[in-house]
């Protein structure tokens, strides 16, 4: 029996669209209210060409080249040192909650209200504004240099996105900006303390200062974590190898891992360290031992007998060949050494093992152990594209080796190429050099 009473899903869906229209119509005119509350409290401006700076930042995210953005930049640049406290109070300012709310829900807003609202109040220019202000900053380079602890406040107070806006901008401001970016070195939080790594990185060799609070942030770091250390004490330069080097005596050989990889980018003074780093071919830590290995094959890449050439060529008091002699006598006593360490790191990890076996076959190197680490490798998910591609390549090379040395003479030294053989060139030492 039809029920008489029941409403039609036509008619009570006409009362629902009613109320969602009016809580729409409420939200726009909350919404709208505090946007005009807003015009009133406007930022201690300056003008150039009779144009507020705030409407001027607005433009700067508009392309390098265009009108609106060469306009703002030469605002920014003629007006100087009278751009900070606006660029500061924009940035401290921020976007209004209100304003991130309505850029949020405002979909569910009645489009001709939004449509208002956005071509009244242009809510999208606070988070423009946000962005030329950081862009000015680059602008005025070292000239920012008197809002350097305003950023390191902003930093300090602001979210992790935050900090992520203000990092980008910090370097820009120079040496200045270092006493406000060090303690974050160590922060707890470790993305935080790769958004401090990540500053030094960029002010490069003016940064060494604060190299001995960049390498305490190894402690409780994670592989990303060490390998921006590893690459920002490179960009610091030459100055920080003592600091480096002391990392070979840490008890953690994950601690001498990463200073044997940041001394690979701090030459050419690193090359004094020599002797030290082959040293290490006797740590307990294969990966240590193998990056020692490394280490060296990249900083010699000539066999000892061309580098004692040059250094005859050289009068014998010259400051390199008296500073370099200990070392090319290391290198001859110890090359035998570096080349065992390299076999066996034919079973470290697929990086490593990659790494060790490009070694072995720039000396020239052809036996089945080396073989078949190249047959894995070429098909390895942990390689790159091109790594793979390369490892099939020296496959190919290897084999070409075994396929015309004497197979016995193979077989029973696995570390040679084969008697009178002499291995492709390679731009690398033949066979019978050291490295």
């Amino acid at each position: 029996m039809e029920n008489r009473n029941a409403i039609s899903p036509e008619l009570a869906s006409g009362p629902r669209r009613r109320i969602g229209w009016l809580v729409s119509a409420i939200i726009a005119g909350i919404l709208m209210l505090l946007l005009l509350i807003r015009q009133a409290d406007q930022i201690n401006d300056v003008e150039y060409q009779g144009r507020p700076l705030t409407r001027l930042l607005d433009d700067l995210v508009y392309p390098v080249g265009s009108t609106n953005h060469n306009l703002a930049a030469a605002a920014v640049t003629e007006l100087g040192a009278k751009c900070l406290p606006v660029v500061v109070e924009v940035l401290r300012e921020g976007t209004p909650l209100y304003v991130e709310y309505y850029l949020r829900w405002q979909t569910k807003l009645p489009a001709t209200s939004r449509t208002w609202i956005n071509r009244r109040f242009e809510p999208y220019r606070y988070q423009q504004r946000q962005q030329g202000a950081l862009i000015a900053i680059g602008l005025l380079g070292t000239n920012a240099a008197p809002i350097a602890a305003d950023l390191g406040e902003l930093f300090k107070r602001g979210d992790y996105p935050r900090r992520v806006q203000i990092a980008t901008a910090m370097p820009k401001v120079g040496a200045a900006i270092i006493p406000c970016i060090r303690p974050f070195l160590n922060d707890p939080d470790l993305r935080t303390r790769g958004l401090a790594a990540f500053v030094f990185h960029q002010l490069g060799p003016v940064g060494a200062v604060a190299a001995g609070d960049l390498i305490s942030g190894l402690s409780g770091a994670d592989t990303n974590h060490r390998r921006l250390i590893v690459q920002t004490l490179g960009r610091m330069g030459s100055s920080v190898v003592p600091q480096v080097t002391n990392l070979f005596m840490h008890p953690d050989p994950v601690h001498r891992s990463v200073g044997l990889q940041a001394m690979d980018g701090l030459l050419p003074r690193a090359l004094d360290a020599t002797p030290i780093v082959l040293g290490m071919l006797e740590d307990t830590d294969l990966e240590v031992r193998l990056r020692a290995a490394l280490l060296v094959a990249n900083w010699w890449p000539m066999p000892v007998s061309d580098w004692r050439e040059k250094m005859a060529a050289l009068p014998p008091e010259h400051r390199t060949r008296l500073r370099l002699a200990a070392s090319i006598e290391a290198l001859e006593e110890r090359g035998p050494r570096l080349r065992e360490v390299l076999r066996e790191g034919l079973r470290a990890s697929a990086p490593l093992r990659f790494q060790a076996a490009t070694r072995l076959v720039e000396y020239g190197e052809a036996n089945l152990k080396l073989l078949a680490c190249l047959d894995g490798l070429a098909s390895d998910g942990e390689l790159q594209v091109f790594e793979r591609s390369q490892a099939d390549a020296m496959r190919r090379t290897v084999r070409q080796r075994m396929l015309i040395a004497d197979p016995a003479e193979t077989d029973s030294d696995p570390g040679t190429a084969g008697v009178g053989q002499s291995p492709p060139s390679t731009g690398r030492p033949s066979p019978d050099k050291l490295p």
